[in-house]
């Protein structure tokens, strides 16, 4: 019961690292994007 329960936890810990990876990966892309449109919208 132990192993299983740790193994969960360790799983969920591995997830949740994932996904903050993934939230700054989709900020710094999503402030590109804002840059990349305030650029164009700039020059003609």
């Amino acid at each position: 019961y132990q192993d299983a329960y740790h193994q969960l936890r360790q799983e969920n810990d591995d997830l949740r690292n994932q996904l903050a990876q993934r939230e700054v990966t989709i900020r710094a892309l999503t402030i590109q994007l804002e840059h990349m449109k305030l650029g164009s919208s700039t020059s003609p």
